[in-house]
């Protein structure tokens, strides 16, 4: 009698740890179906920070063609200022301009185009500053 009790136990303790047995399995599968979820999204994560800092350079680079594009606007408006006074000048000076058109006419060229000259060297040192800067 005291052996089919036992026999009974040892069964019922068996039964028990099958069921655990079973329970762990199913956590097992659980655990490798979220880490693999989880390493899918670590991997989504990835690309969407790559992408993030691709746009971030994208934003930077346009920030800059901004900003070089107000440095350039800055100095054509000052020039145009600089050409409006000089012009009220030669204004005064229209007596040049009827004694000798041609004379006259070159001067206003050569001055338009050293203008223009003086502005686009200053453009290109301020580009060259900001790509050394970004380069930094």
């Amino acid at each position: 009698a005291d052996e089919a009790e036992r026999d009974m136990e040892l069964a019922a303790i068996l039964c028990e740890r099958d069921e655990l047995d079973l329970q762990l399995g199913l956590r097992n599968k659980e655990r490798v179906g979220l880490e693999l979820q989880l390493k899918s999204k670590a991997r989504e994560l990835g690309k969407l920070e790559s992408s993030l800092e691709s746009q971030e350079a994208e934003v930077d680079d346009l920030a800059f063609a901004l900003e070089a594009s107000n440095t350039e606007n800055r100095l054509l408006h000052d020039e145009i200022s600089r050409l409006k006074r000089r012009s009220r000048q030669s204004s005064t000076s229209i007596g040049d301009q009827v004694r000798d058109p041609q004379a006259f006419i070159k001067e206003q060229v050569m001055t338009a185009l050293s203008s223009y000259q003086q502005v686009r060297n200053r453009n290109d040192a301020t580009k060259q500053d900001h790509g050394q800067l970004r380069r930094q």
